[in-house]
């Protein structure tokens, strides 16, 4: 991911994206453990 521009707060942005990385306990639930909000698993 790139970005450009005077007003982009890095520090910011690192935290939003470390928000979204998986706990080792969700890792180890493997993907059933994890909600399918766009229903997904359904078109496979």
């Amino acid at each position: 991911m790139t970005g450009r521009g005077d007003d982009v707060d890095a520090a910011e942005i690192r935290s939003l994206l470390d928000a979204c990385a998986l706990s080792e306990a969700e890792m180890r639930l493997g993907f059933a453990g994890l909600e399918d909000p766009f229903e997904l698993e359904s078109t496979l």
